[in-house]
């Protein structure tokens, strides 16, 4: 797949990886690339103007979870308000989230 998060041939698999985590790590230095690694991508949940929400498993935790990423034409404006949304939402305490 695109995203770096799963591939076909090994050689390939980790350079899309090696891409994915420096393209991370480029737009958030505090990104973690041992969580991106971890995650299975199932399928598309949603698509909007600013990013892609994907349903992911979580191998270490052993369940899914919906990840939202930025799509590549995302400007500095857009990358700030989708850090912001993960502020806001980190800060939430729901069941239902």
């Amino acid at each position: 797949m695109e995203d770096g998060l799963s591939s076909s041939s090994p050689g390939t698999d980790r350079r899309a990886r090696r891409v994915a985590l420096e393209r991370a790590l480029a737009r958030d230095p505090l990104f973690s690339p041992i969580t991106e690694i971890s995650l299975d991508a199932e399928r598309t949940l949603g698509e909007g103007g600013m990013g892609v929400v994907r349903l992911v498993t979580d191998r270490r935790l052993g369940r899914r979870a919906a990840l939202k990423l930025l799509k590549e034409s995302a400007g500095e404006t857009r990358v700030r308000r989708f850090l912001r949304e993960a502020s806001i939402m980190a800060r939430l305490d729901h069941p239902g989230i």
